[in-house]
């Protein structure tokens, strides 16, 4: 029997400015996918001492000197350790509140101002429960958790986390779900930061909010508890802050996140970085080797962030069809575009401020007429579509396009050295 996620945030509030600020982010290579590319350290003690909490980790030679530590409780779903590299210790600088259920280790990797944690899941008493994922942004405010993954020991998903588009009244979201995709749990932080958990009946788990510079929690367990701001050892039972009522706690399941006409495209060489006098804009081409016969499947990509269907380009003799599928949640096309370049150079500005094309999905083109007789073509795909998120179902939340795992890098490895041929 797989393991359930007991928890719900298991990566919101991640100590990501306090990593960042950490002297030297390693660069080495990236986390395979379903968990980290380095050995899990191991926990040779967790608990409590005179009050404050602390884990041993065992010597490691790894070079896990920046490693990020934290521990979940049944009240606070984050909370950040302080890690010594060199005695393997990390301890919690104030009172943990409630009873740890899972300790949380990262390592951070850095990429061309991408970032990126793998790490471990650990129960409260340092046994390995799994692997962890995580991809980070940067941008004026600082660094962003924009997605997560929590694998169990069998390495199957078991948490998602998807950081929503800005404006939203969502801005943070966590989900758990059992062995069958189903929501068990979840969490998440409106615009003005307060934490809500639920179960996925919608009932109220868990409470994290801060009013007039005051932290409330509360738990079925505890009740509301207040955190002295002049002594943050002191925890004070209390009443619920003033105006708090349950029923201001959005249920979201099961609602969905809507993605209104977005554009998918080919998951390939983006223009904006190969060409940047050309366009801004998030379109991108794929050099296709035309002397091969039968089917090639390329993937697509919605919003440059979700892997979202496939493109399937058959070459028969002289003719090449090019054919799409997309994945069930996308509800509505309203334009297609398709398009062969022979050359980086019939790519203009006109043509990527607006997209268009008499070629038709579906419909044969000949290589030697309709392409001049080219070995490689630049495959060009633009559709606008509408799709949306479960939160319900994890079999409904699209693949994330972590563009920098090493299977996106080598594939667009092998793109450029095709474009090399045709230039």
């Amino acid at each position: 029997m797989k393991r359930r996620c007991c928890f719900l945030l298991i990566l919101l509030l991640l100590p990501l400015h306090a990593a960042l600020a950490a002297s030297g982010v390693p660069a080495g290579s990236s986390a395979e996918a379903g968990g980290p590319a380095v050995t899990a350290p191991t926990i040779l003690h967790a608990g409590a001492v005179n009050g404050v909490y602390g884990v041993q980790f065992a010597p490691t030679q790894d070079g896990k000197d920046s490693m990020q530590v934290s521990v979940t409780t049944s009240v606070t779903p984050l909370v950040p350790l302080h890690y010594d590299a060199i005695s393997g210790v990390a301890v919690s600088s104030t009172q943990l509140i409630g009873s740890v259920q899972r300790i949380n280790a990262f390592v951070l990797d850095g990429n061309e101002g991408q970032l990126s944690a793998s790490g471990w899941s650990y129960d409260a008493s340092g046994q390995l429960l799994g692997q962890l994922e995580a991809d980070l942004a940067t941008g004026g405010d600082g660094v962003q958790l924009t997605s997560g993954r929590l694998y169990d020991g069998e390495g199957d998903l078991s948490v998602i986390y998807q950081a929503n588009e800005p404006g939203s009244a969502v801005a943070d979201y966590a989900a758990a779900y059992d062995e069958n995709g189903s929501l068990s749990v979840y969490g998440y932080r409106d615009s003005s930061g307060n934490g809500y958990a639920l179960n996925a009946g919608g009932d109220v788990l868990g409470v994290d909010m801060v009013q007039d510079e005051v932290r409330y929690v509360w738990s079925e367990q505890t009740g509301w508890l207040q955190l002295d701001p002049n002594n943050p050892l002191k925890v004070l039972g209390t009443d619920a802050p003033e105006g708090f009522s349950f029923r201001q706690v959005q249920r979201l399941v099961p609602s969905s996140h809507w993605y209104p006409d977005n554009t998918i495209g080919v998951a390939g060489l983006p223009l904006r970085d190969e060409y940047p006098n050309l366009t801004d804009k998030w379109y991108n081409i794929v050099p296709v080797d035309l002397t091969i016969q039968g089917r090639q499947i390329i993937p697509l990509v919605a919003s440059a962030q979700f892997v979202i269907g496939q493109a399937v380009v058959t070459v028969d003799g002289d003719s090449v069809t090019v054919s799409y599928q997309l994945a069930g949640n996308v509800t509505e096309v309203v334009r297609e575009t398709l398009r062969w370049f022979t050359s980086p150079d019939e790519i203009t500005k006109g043509f990527c401020n607006s997209p268009h094309s008499d070629m038709k999905f579906g419909k044969p083109v000949s290589i030697e007429q309709d392409l001049g007789g080219s070995t490689i073509g630049l495959l060009f795909i633009c559709i606008k579509g509408t799709y949306y998120e479960n939160y319900a179902n994890l079999n409904d939340a699209p693949n994330l396009y972590r563009q920098y795992e090493p299977e996106w890098v080598a594939w667009r490895d092998h793109l450029h050295a095709l474009l090399r041929q045709v230039k």
